[in-house]
């Protein structure tokens, strides 16, 4: 059965919000943040120590490109291929398959599929296996909720960013093996009412259709969509990002000695040195608070870091804070 034009309608409604939650994902999965997130900042009216906020805001980093990195050494290992075709092994050899499997497994992180076609460029004349980058997520069949009847691939074209957004949007069909694409799209909700600018029938060059992706959902949210692993800890990241921040503050402010003053002090005693004396008026003082025991806010930060270890099957001790021991090492790094 072909995708069903009321079911491609209802899931294209929501396609732009989760193509830009992918998009967020990646952002903070790559660490690559575009601006300073001021809505995870507190609330301060004072104009100095907001400056001096966001400076501290400029130094912390997204957590999410450590777990990147983690995931693919721990997942990816060595790509191999086994076979008695010439043709084929050289062609793969021509290849850098690491790159490609490592640009479908980050993508994997983020959207929650594994996704590339293999396909001929007829500039270079040659066969080429391509990751497919930006969004792409399944069409369901009418006749069943598990069977994928389509794929949806959306990207923002690279030439409209500062300007009006355009899309480039295609839809393949698995079972009809065709291929349809939208391009200078500005609302990708709407392709199913446009006309197609390009469509790819099967051709003599492909006897059995049109070139395919293949695919792997790896991971999915609650309305059966691919949902990544970093998307889903997201908040997380998020929180985890405030806390450095919130810290850091903290700790700046009051991790050294401050002299505390009671009492008006007397003219020509501004200098601050260790030989001055700092005179008062009568019943005046003057000491050091010292610093409080900022134990229990780290602790805090560290209960977060496990809770994104734990979320995102990561191994035992990874993100620092307290390594586990025993039984509980062996579960985290069987588990990851």
């Amino acid at each position: 059965m072909p995708i069903d034009p009321a079911t491609l309608k209802t899931q294209l409604s929501g396609l732009t919000s989760r193509a830009a939650l992918k998009a967020k994902a990646e952002e903070w999965g790559t660490g690559d943040l575009r601006a300073i997130p001021d809505h995870l900042l507190p609330s301060i009216e004072s104009d100095e120590a907001r400056k001096a906020l966001r400076r501290l805001a400029a130094q912390a980093q997204s957590i999410g490109p450590r777990i990147v990195s983690v995931k693919r050494f721990g997942i990816l290992g060595e790509v191999n291929w086994g076979g008695d075709n010439q043709a084929a092994d050289a062609a793969l050899r021509a290849m850098d398959l690491e790159a490609i499997a490592d640009e479908m497994l980050e993508q994997a992180l983020y959207s929650g599929m594994l996704a590339g076609i293999n396909r001929r460029d007829p500039d270079l004349g040659v066969t080429r296996i391509e990751p497919l980058i930006g969004h792409v997520e399944p069409v369901y069949s009418l006749a069943s909720p598990t069977l994928v009847a389509g794929l949806i691939h959306a990207w923002v074209q690279p030439e409209s960013v500062g300007a009006a957004t355009k899309w480039t949007v295609r839809l393949y069909d698995l079972l009809e093996r065709t291929m349809r694409e939208w391009r200078d799209v500005t609302d990708p909700s709407r392709v199913h009412q446009l006309t197609p600018a390009e469509v790819v029938e099967p051709s003599a060059e492909y006897p059995s259709g049109a070139p395919m992706p293949r695919f792997a959902i790896v991971s999915r949210g609650a309305d059966r969509m691919p949902l990544g692993e970093i998307a889903k800890v997201l908040p997380h990241l998020y929180a985890d990002w405030s806390s450095q921040v919130r810290g850091d503050r903290i700790e700046e402010s009051t991790a050294i000695p401050q002299l505390l003053v009671k009492g008006e002090v007397k003219d020509g005693t501004d200098e601050r040195s260790p030989t001055h004396v700092i005179r008062v008026v009568e019943d005046g003082d003057a000491r050091y608070i010292v610093p409080g025991d900022l134990r229990s806010l780290h602790e805090h930060h560290n209960r977060k870091l496990e809770r994104i270890r734990e979320d995102a099957n990561l191994p035992g001790g990874f993100l620092g804070g307290q390594t586990p021991s025993g039984e509980a090492l062996r579960e985290a790094n069987a588990k990851f």
